[in-house]
């Protein structure tokens, strides 16, 4: 038979094969507008089975460490390429929120219930400093050239250190408080960004003085996640009014407003590239979005209760958890 279709066509078997090809275009190009138009759902590349509900992650800059904090205090250094757990770091009393690698890889900032922030030598799993704060620990980054950690707090104090010295290089109050106070720097470390609980504000600040320089408005209730895009042309917001939000870093022009999750979102994450923002809701579900566009590409299912915490790896994997005791790590289309 495979002979047969392999023999040269005579004009008949041409002119059979010329409307084959032309019923196979015209297959091919309604079966990708009907792609374009739907929204893929993807399922996880792979789990983690962790023994406490999950409330932080942090992929190291190299993508070789999957650092993981959960309610119990402890934080777990996975390897993601194996699913294997490497050490776990214990000295916190309560839930870690926030974990944060330096740039270049060699200490991990833990921020914890207890009001601390603990910095740990990332390839030893050593304990190297304990930062005291005004609260509960709940935000936390450092900055793009690592010499400065900033930590957010439930009394709305912001806090910034200096890393080499541990010394408290400025101190501020902004609208923090336990449902909205996530942290993140612009990428050129000139400009540092908070959430807000009860004006439902993105702030955008000055961190070398504390000064507040500009206000993003749109969201109705909490301000839960903030994320600069990679490039710091865009910044990304979302929370409990269920929208997920993007504004001009520059000029705080609001950019679009992405709707899709039912009820609170409680995390977003750009991709390395900036193409894509990952956000999670407490729908159980991760929904990808275009950048460009602000349309909806895909929805990540696999996760069985609420999910708080994202993180996109330098090789562009997505990592998730929650509530529901695992790390989902994904493969996002494209990627």
């Amino acid at each position: 038979m495979f002979k047969t279709f392999l023999r040269p066509p005579g004009p008949a078997g041409l002119a059979a094969s010329v409307v084959f090809a032309a019923l196979l275009v015209t297959f091919a190009a309604l079966l990708w507008g009907a792609i374009r138009g739907a929204v893929l759902v993807i399922a996880p590349e792979r789990t983690l089975a962790v023994t406490q509900e999950v409330s932080a992650l942090a992929f190291s800059p190299d993508g070789k460490t999957l650092a993981v904090g959960g309610v119990k205090g402890a934080v777990t250094m996975w390897d993601p390429a194996t699913g294997d757990p490497r050490r776990v770091l214990s000295a916190h009393t309560d839930t870690v929120w926030v974990v944060a690698f330096s740039p270049d890889r060699r200490l991990l900032a833990t921020g914890s219930r207890d009001s601390t922030v603990r910095l740990w030598d990332a390839a030893a799993g050593e304990e190297v400093a304990c930062l005291r704060h005004a609260g509960w620990v709940l935000g936390l980054a450092f900055s793009p050239d690592g010499r400065t950690l900033v930590a957010s707090a439930i009394d709305g104090t912001v806090r910034l250190w200096d890393v080499e010295t541990r010394a408290v290089r400025t101190t501020f109050r902004a609208r923090t408080t336990a449902r909205g106070a996530s942290v993140a720097f612009s990428p050129d470390g000139a400009t540092l960004a908070t959430t807000s609980a009860d004006d439902g504000m993105v702030r955008l600040w000055d961190p070398a003085t504390g000064a507040e320089r500009t206000r993003l408005r749109g969201h109705s209730r909490v301000v839960v996640a903030v994320a600069f895009a990679p490039d710091g042309e865009r910044v990304a917001a979302a929370g409990m009014d269920g929208t997920v939000r993007l504004w001009r870093a520059d000029t705080g022009e609001p950019l679009a407003v992405m709707t899709g999750h039912e009820g609170t979102v409680g995390a977003v994450a750009f991709s390395p590239d900036g193409k894509a923002l990952a956000t999670a809701g407490f729908d159980e579900t991760i929904r990808l979005w275009d950048v460009a566009t602000a349309e909806e590409i895909a929805i990540l299912r696999g996760h069985t209760s609420v999910i708080y915490s994202l993180a996109f790896s330098s090789d562009g994997r997505l990592a998730s958890g929650g509530s529901d005791k695992v790390v989902r790590l994904w493969r996002a289309p494209g990627r």
